[in-house]
């Protein structure tokens, strides 16, 4: 968890450098296509069968039961996980703010020096309600209004920063730039 907060601090100054997501109507996509669902993640030089091996390492030490958490897998090709975070962040209606738990898959499909890293099935919700990309503001707390006008930028910019810092921890990951060496 305090990689995590520190990698919120930091995240503006390797945002600009970085793939990431972006939040619109229609869910995350990738912030320099807008037509992909996923980005791409180069790591040149690295093949797909240790690529695909350091993804099953990120998944054993980053999943509190790491079995349970593989739904999918096809060795040096395919990985899907499922992910749920509470408390991600507050979602502010009308000076009440309600926390925001996250469920998700991560799906990754690997190539020679290339991963690429798929948000799938996510649901975000409230206590009270759900938290949709796009819906009414009368039964969800949604983060964008159906006719496509941004309705909670606040909610937009977590989002966006949760699943930035969550692929920069995972390639820093695969790079072996993040050791705990604080034991």
């Amino acid at each position: 968890m305090r990689k995590i907060l520190l990698m919120l601090l930091l995240f503006p100054a390797f945002s600009l450098f970085a793939q990431n997501f972006t939040v619109t109507p229609e869910g995350l996509r990738d912030a320099t296509d807008l037509e992909k669902s996923y980005i791409v993640l180069d790591f040149e030089g690295v093949s797909v069968m240790d690529l695909y091996e350091k993804s099953l390492g990120f998944i054993n030490e980053h999943m509190k039961n790491p079995k349970e958490s593989i739904k999918a897998q096809a060795k040096d090709e395919y990985l899907r996980f499922s992910t749920f975070r509470t408390n991600v962040f507050k979602y502010n209606n009308s000076g009440a703010k309600f926390p925001v738990d996250f469920w998700y898959d991560t799906e990754l499909r690997f190539k020679d020096g290339k991963i690429r890293y798929e948000i799938t099935d996510l649901r975000m919700e409230t206590e009270k309600y759900p938290v949709p990309f796009s819906g009414s503001k009368w039964s969800t707390y949604p983060v964008y209004e159906r006719n496509g006008k941004l309705f909670k930028e606040s909610a937009k910019k977590e989002i966006e920063d949760y699943f930035n810092v969550m692929i920069k921890i995972f390639q820093d990951y695969i790079n072996g730039d993040l050791k705990d060496e604080d034991w």
